[in-house]
């Protein structure tokens, strides 16, 4: 990352800080309720260990392989050698957050969830271990990085994953035409305006009344901001969460039309 992005992140999140609220600026008990059981305390359980004991293992993973980028870096055209460690470094969620989507999933106990952008997996083994009589499919565009997952996924045999391999614009529309109602979705896999706009226009139809769809990333970039400030004022969504790194878009039609900017 360039010396200036890391400035206008830090920019960023001094801005963030300042409009953040904590649980006494929260009206409402929807989002009271959440930030208690998600945002507030970021505890460490003890079914975290094996899923950090595997991040550890790619992270000193030297091995070599090559990797199919579909995302906002190499737009899918080329194959890149790239080290196990590496991928596993830029692209696994920090620990702290992926604790908070634990605790998410905990929270809502959500029955069908969508993941778009699974990498190695670390992500999907947090949510899906909030929530493991819930079924998570987790879409993922390189052959090579979904292999990988498999392989760490049936290392953890209470959790329901399946990992669907290929290009989200070829992969999801089947995906959601076998789903009868998708109950919580997380955004990794495409950081750019454009795709992640159409990807969130795909699967609305297919959310349940209750749905929350979490955006990752969304002070990446400058279309990643734009992308954020549309959905956020959208319609469609009633409740939303920013928590700076990501973004929480909510369905459920008897909250009211609120945004808010919640520390963490």
């Amino acid at each position: 990352m360039s010396l200036l992005k890391n400035i206008q992140l830090v920019w960023d999140f001094a801005n963030y800080y300042v409009k953040s609220t904590n649980r006494h600026g929260l009206q409402g008990p929807f989002a009271y309720a959440l930030n208690e059981a998600v945002f507030r305390r970021d505890r460490f359980d003890e079914l975290f260990l094996p899923i950090e004991r595997l991040r550890r293992k790619m992270l000193a993973d030297t091995r070599t392989i090559q990797v199919r980028d579909f995302g906002a870096g190499f737009g899918g055209v080329n194959y890149t050698a790239r080290t196990v460690s590496y991928i596993a470094k830029h692209s696994a969620k920090p620990p702290r957050y992926a604790r908070m989507l634990y605790r998410l999933v905990k929270h809502r106990q959500p029955k069908i969830m969508l993941e778009l952008g699974t990498s190695f997996g670390i992500s999907a083994l947090y949510q899906s271990s909030g929530a493991p009589q819930g079924k998570l499919l987790t879409l993922e565009g390189c052959p090579n990085t979904a292999q990988q997952a498999r392989e760490n996924f049936s290392q953890f045999s209470h959790c329901q994953i399946e990992v669907v391999e290929g290009p989200f614009d070829e992969t999801l529309p089947s995906v959601l035409a076998q789903q009868q109602a998708i109950d919580y979705v997380y955004l990794d896999g495409h950081h750019r305006l454009e795709p992640t706009l159409k990807y969130v226009d795909m699967i609305y139809p297919h959310l349940s009344p209750d749905a929350v769809i979490v955006v990752d990333d969304i002070n990446w970039s400058e279309e990643m901001k734009q992308a954020w400030q549309q959905l956020k004022t959208d319609a469609r969504f009633t409740q939303s969460i920013d928590v700076f790194m990501m973004g929480l878009l909510f369905t459920n039609k008897d909250l009211s039309k609120e945004n808010f900017t919640i520390r963490y």
